[in-house]
């Protein structure tokens, strides 16, 4: 199975946006910086976050994992290494995802 058909096993909820700050006439900083007061831009390492930027792309993965009442976020360029990057957090119980 895929990180991401895991994910779906593991989660009550997954939902997945992508390139939402583009319909929002906003940058890849202005739509990060939305989510939770800006807090959760934080998390994201620089590297993912520059290529967010290079590419003007942002995935972001919220899950609802079915052993937790928060959720999870996690930011990304590319739609597999966010699922992967999940399922391992998920898996590990990582503090690189921040829980709401």
């Amino acid at each position: 199975m895929n990180a991401l058909g895991e994910l779906f096993s593991l989660c009550h909820q997954v939902i997945i946006y992508f390139n939402v700050h583009k319909g929002n006439s906003e940058t890849v900083d202005e739509h990060i910086q939305d989510w939770g007061n800006g807090d959760e831009g934080k998390g994201i390492s620089m590297d993912i976050y520059a290529k967010m930027v290079q590419r003007d792309t942002v995935i972001i993965i919220q899950l609802y994992p079915s052993n937790s009442t928060g959720f999870l976020l996690v930011f990304h360029y590319d739609l597999e290494k966010a699922a992967e990057q999940a399922l391992a957090v998920l898996q590990m119980n990582s503090a690189e995802i921040r829980t709401i």
